[in-house]
């Protein structure tokens, strides 16, 4: 095999890594005061990979739709199903989906 037949394979693009982001973004999603409360308390000297956890409470399903359009990377969110009204989690899991 001479060098015009070797097999030809993608280059390496030579672009910026994505920045390292400092923590990793939880949302709890609960009408308990309480719930956040307790949830930040217990994580809050979690760290997985060398991030730690930064929190944003969201107290209804209403409330969370308002705010998650600018949190494009979360990465996990806390939810309870029956907040405002018996299926609002459900709700919102299906908004999300969507």
């Amino acid at each position: 095999m001479n060098g015009s037949d070797a097999p030809l394979f993608g280059t390496a693009e030579t672009r910026e890594p994505a920045p390292r982001r400092e923590t990793w973004k939880v949302m709890i999603v609960d009408d308990d005061d309480e719930v956040h409360h307790i949830t930040k308390l217990v994580l809050s000297g979690f760290s997985f990979g060398g991030r730690k956890l930064e929190f944003i409470s969201a107290y209804s399903g209403e409330e969370a739709r308002a705010i998650l359009p600018g949190l494009s990377d979360l990465a996990v969110i806390l939810l309870d199903v029956v907040m405002e009204g018996e299926d609002s989690g459900l709700r919102l899991v299906r908004h999300i989906r969507e």
